[in-house]
């Protein structure tokens, strides 16, 4: 039955999807040949050509702006608006529908992620006139990772990894943390976007509370910053860094989702 909810959540929101990828794919091609042209002397700095620039650099925040908004906005008219009533009233479990909401939501903000790396390099690979990508295949992957481990003293693989990690969790959590907002906002009687906008601000300073604390208490290891002794062990701070904040970001998705589901199982209120 997921898989069911899975496709046909796909086949709602593709085309708007689609449509944002469509026009950044544009914006992307137009800003690589002007930072092009600008960087090979071909063209001069004039009106039009920062203009480009600037809508292509203004796009690549409008990208995430507008996935997540539009994840947003549709979560909550399908799922606490009139339409909610005909989504609960769908013969599947009220987890289902938003595992499958959720996971849709996920995917579509990770695509984003990709989207946007790739549209970056291909940017910063024009502006340079391909020397970004002459440098990248310089040297073989083995001696990449070699002078990459010498210079940073960490492994290149597991830092992308961990960069990987972080990444999914982070879209994780936003998304957990606008459904969660929805859901207690809906818990009240009247003025339901009010709290739920109220809900999101009290989850967010108490996201950058407890992460506070765990950089104060991170600092004052010994596997931080050694102050006394005037040496960075760089490695050890990363990986102490890395796991810490995987952690901290697996306990609050688990509690984020363990509030949705409880809100939306035993205390949807549609009135």
């Amino acid at each position: 039955m997921l898989g069911k909810l899975l496709k046909n959540e796909f086949k709602s929101t593709y085309k708007v999807m689609c449509a944002v990828y469509a026009a950044y794919f544009l914006i992307t091609v137009l800003g690589s040949i002007t930072s092009y042209l600008l960087g090979s002397g071909q063209s001069e700095a004039n009106f039009l050509t920062v203009s480009v620039i600037v809508f292509y650099v203004l796009s690549t925040v409008a990208l995430f702006v507008a996935t997540f908004v539009y994840i947003c906005i549709r979560y909550f008219k399908t799922m606490y608006s009139a339409q909610g009533y005909l989504t609960h009233t769908l013969p599947v479990k009220g987890i289902s529908i938003f595992n499958a909401k959720l996971i849709v939501s996920e995917i579509w903000m990770i695509i984003s992620a990709v989207l946007l790396t790739l549209s970056v390099f291909f940017f910063a690979n024009a502006a340079s006139g391909g020397e970004v990508w002459r440098e990248l295949t310089r040297y073989s992957w083995t001696e990449f990772t070699r002078r990459f481990y010498e210079e940073a003293g960490i492994s290149f693989i597991g830092m992308i990894l961990w960069v990987k990690l972080g990444v999914i969790l982070g879209m994780l959590i936003m998304n957990l943390w606008i459904f969660a907002s929805f859901a207690i906002g809906q818990l009240f009687d009247n003025h339901k976007v009010a709290m739920s906008v109220l809900s999101g601000m009290v989850l967010y300073f108490a996201f950058q509370i407890v992460g506070l604390i765990e950089l104060f208490s991170l600092a004052g290891t010994k596997k931080g910053i050694n102050i006394s002794f005037g040496t960075l062990e760089f490695e050890m701070f990363m990986n102490s860094t890395m796991l810490i904040s995987t952690i901290s970001s697996v306990i609050f998705s688990a509690i984020l989702y363990c509030v949705c589901v409880f809100i939306n199982k035993r205390k949807l209120n549609l009135e």
